[in-house]
């Protein structure tokens, strides 16, 4: 290639160079409006998310994720919040079965296990499960 149609292809190169980044300069604050976009959408879709699957939770009555537990879980809890008491693992299988309940103990252990490990319940002995002696935040207390 000859010094002439170097220098001559180095000039085009360099205009088309200008000419691109003139239309990204052009294009720019474009590209960031749309990425603040972007992060303000990202932003407003988990804030929708959270308040349409926030719920108030008494504790000692209702399990975190009552789609594992299901109406089991929430009889259990609500078995141990009427007794009012410490009760064995070994009690609560005849009680549910007055309430209409067929269940395995295993089921009965997961589920008092599980609200145990959430704080829901106090575990006073082993295999002994009874209503939380901690108090409820203030944000959850029911005023009379």
């Amino acid at each position: 290639m000859a010094h002439n149609d170097r220098a001559e292809f180095i000039h085009v190169l360099e205009s088309q160079i200008k000419a691109l980044e003139r239309e990204r300069d052009k294009l720019k604050p474009l590209v960031d409006r749309y990425t603040l976009m972007e992060g303000q959408l990202d932003l407003l879709r988990r804030t929708r998310n959270a308040f349409a699957q926030e719920r108030v939770i008494n504790p000692a009555v209702e399990m975190n994720d009552t789609k594992r537990s299901g109406k089991l879980g929430v009889a259990v809890l609500e078995l141990l919040n009427e007794i009012g008491r410490p009760i064995h693992v070994d009690e609560f299988l005849p009680r549910l079965k007055t309430k209409g309940f067929e269940s395995t103990r295993q089921s009965v252990v997961g589920i008092l296990s599980r609200a145990y490990q959430l704080k829901q319940i106090d575990r006073p002995a082993p295999q002994t499960y009874g209503p939380s002696n901690r108090e409820e935040p203030k944000e959850q207390r029911k005023t009379a």
